[in-house]
């Protein structure tokens, strides 16, 4: 009779990131009832199990971020797509923009917001609706490189869309 590992539902953190959340560690290892001496002897004696405990903290600390997700954005030098999460959709404001300043700096940002209008700039809007697991499809944006973000760009893009309406 075997047993299964859990599988990982997002993706282990970097070392910078553990070293950052070291003391949040800590206290899940606490709630473990391990100690200082016992992961070193786990790291030493149990490589496994250290990846297991690792893997683990990584879903919880995921699993916080994701819940507390409400936008997104990603940039490049043409494009900038802002997303806010609603209980049941994302929205999102897609910005394409042919202009030579790169719209991925704040002078080429700036020039669209005052340009909105222009022939070389392109706005899309749109939605979809969440399905039954909203945090993994957060998570898949963030993997194909959305950033989250306080959501002022898609603010500002959405009032210019209500002061036309």
């Amino acid at each position: 009779m075997g047993f299964f590992l859990p599988i990982m539902r997002y993706t282990r953190l970097s070392k910078d990131q553990f070293e950052a959340l070291h003391l949040e560690f800590a206290r899940f290892l606490a709630a473990q009832s391990i100690d200082a001496k016992q992961w070193q002897e786990l790291k030493t004696n149990q490589p496994e199990s250290v990846a297991l405990f690792l893997d683990r903290f990584s879903d919880l600390v995921w699993e916080d971020i994701l819940t507390k997700v409400q936008y997104l954005e990603q940039w490049s030098a043409h494009q900038h797509i802002s997303i806010k999460r609603t209980d049941t959709q994302l929205e999102s404001i897609i910005v394409k923009s042919n202009y030579t300043l790169p719209i991925d700096q704040s002078d080429g940002w700036q020039w669209v917001l005052e340009n909105i209008h222009s022939d070389e700039v392109v706005i899309y809007r749109g939605t979809k609706q969440l399905g039954d697991d909203p945090k993994r499809e957060l998570f898949k944006l963030i993997e194909q490189g959305a950033e989250i973000s306080d959501g002022s760009h898609y603010k500002v893009l959405h009032n210019l869309f209500k002061t036309q309406e």
